[in-house]
């Protein structure tokens, strides 16, 4: 069975993300969440000037269907 992976951003104009790759685009805050089988994770980022700091480490968690 092959895994389908899906990325979703809260807000899209503060980083783009490509291939797990974050680049920043504008200072802000937004939250990436990752899903695949049945099972999702969500990690706050905030760009700051022109850097990105993490500040919420992942936890999975299962979707409801």
């Amino acid at each position: 069975m092959k895994k389908k992976q899906k990325f979703t951003l809260s807000n899209s104009k503060i980083i783009l993300l490509n291939n797990g790759i974050i680049t920043a685009k504008s200072v802000g805050t937004t939250v990436i969440t990752a899903s695949v089988n049945g099972y999702s994770t969500t990690c706050k980022v905030v760009v700051i000037s022109d850097y990105i700091k993490v500040v919420q480490k992942a936890s999975a968690k299962p979707l409801k269907i």
